[in-house]
């Protein structure tokens, strides 16, 4: 079974890509089929999410998470991740700290953990 540690590395890993616009490692570490859950309800595709970042109409510029909020579980092949956080974010030209709750789901594909789903919500 995977230790808390790998997935506090991939979340952290998923994080920094975010901050750094990087698609090609967000590329990597999510399923083909990843969607997203927005505060506002909106379920976001994978590539419209990308496109987003890429156009910088969301910009992510710095994320805290609250360690002591993180909760890991996994069943076989599954897991979920969910914590909250500080999000700094330009987002559609209004920047702010956004309080964030989120939950992560993973899939384990062959040898590798890929992020199928992820949901925030505000706290």
């Amino acid at each position: 079974m995977p230790s808390n540690s790998l997935f506090m590395h991939l979340l952290d890993t998923f994080h920094q890509a975010m901050v750094r616009a990087d698609i090609g490692k967000l590329e990597q570490l999510v399923d083909e089929r990843y969607t997203l859950t927005h505060i506002t309800g909106y379920l976001q595709p994978k590539q419209e999410w990308f496109d987003v970042i890429t156009e910088h109409s969301f910009n992510y510029h710095e994320i805290d998470v609250l360690a002591e909020s993180l909760q890991i579980t996994v069943d076989g092949t599954q897991a979920n991740c969910s914590g909250r956080g500080i999000f700094s974010a330009t987002i559609n030209s209004y920047h702010r700290p956004w309080r964030l709750a989120f939950s992560h789901q993973w899939c384990r594909v062959g040898d590798e953990w890929r992020l199928k789903y992820s949901r925030y919500t505000t706290f």
